[in-house]
């Protein structure tokens, strides 16, 4: 078992999220259950890379009573990832220096089909933008029925850490003034293959 710090896993989600796209530079963000990393890069090097200790898990279990949170839980949420994005206030990441953002985990893969299903997408659509999931977002603020029936069609193994990980995702464009997302196919576990596995070949 190789146990892994946060700023090394950001630095592997470079190397698998660069494995997945060509873009020359952006940000690349990975929600974790427990931990959010951002990388910024630019002709193919890191620039800044930071873990946040918030995740879609960590989320829910700080801030939610019940299955979904409340629009309280919400703005909750909120604030403490923008708490955490003060570490960021002297890099490029939130001065909208980036207009894209490579999306990697399971949370934003999520968000993806979810929007997908929503704009009646192809499923191999792979890019969404940040007025996609502010629409999404409004559309699930009663969290009634039709709420949980929906994310349970589509994500049901993420009911409870699903809205949490898009609050943490909605913010971070935000405050970034990133327009759009690439989803990518690979991420941490790619990027340790082929850094320490393969050794790069």
């Amino acid at each position: 078992i190789d146990l892994i710090s946060g700023l090394e896993e950001a630095h592997l989600d470079f190397i698998g999220a660069r494995l997945f796209t060509d873009l020359s530079e952006g940000v690349i963000i990975d929600i974790g259950g427990g931990s959010t990393e951002l990388v910024s890069f630019k002709d193919g090097k890191t620039l800044d890379s930071f873990s946040m200790p918030i995740g879609s898990l960590s989320m829910y279990n700080r801030f939610v009573k019940k299955i979904l949170p409340s629009k309280k839980e919400k703005a909750e949420i909120k604030k403490e990832v923008l708490f955490n994005l003060e570490r960021l206030k002297d890099t490029g990441i939130i001065h909208g220096y980036f207009d894209v953002a490579i999306g990697v985990g399971g949370t934003i893969r999520a968000t993806l089909r979810m929007i997908n299903d929503l704009y009646d997408k192809p499923k191999d659509n792979r890019i969404f933008t940040y007025r996609e999931l502010k629409k999404l977002l409004n559309l699930f603020e009663n969290n009634d029925r039709p709420t949980i029936t929906k994310i349970l069609k589509i994500a049901p193994d993420r009911i409870h850490t699903l809205l949490p990980g898009m609050m943490i995702l909605y913010t971070i464009l935000k405050k970034a003034g990133l327009d759009k997302v690439v989803v990518s196919k690979y991420g941490v576990r790619e990027g340790y293959l082929y850094h320490k596995v393969l050794k790069g070949e």
